[in-house]
């Protein structure tokens, strides 16, 4: 059975991207404004259930 269209779109703009993703995560542990505002919402949802990642748009709009 063939892969739905959209799954493959969905694999191929991930995989685009995953390198400078990674990237950008190795960065988080040298920037502390970073590091404040990723502690601040993981306490505020802490013991809240779930949390989704719908995603944007890359940040600093690269």
């Amino acid at each position: 059975m063939a892969e739905p269209d959209f799954l493959t779109r969905t694999r191929t703009s991930y995989d685009a991207l995953a390198d400078e993703y990674a990237t950008w995560v190795r960065e988080l542990a040298t920037s502390p404004w970073d590091d404040a505002v990723l502690g601040v919402f993981a306490r505020h949802v802490a013991g809240r259930g779930r949390v989704l990642d719908a995603g944007c748009a890359s940040r600093s709009g690269r």
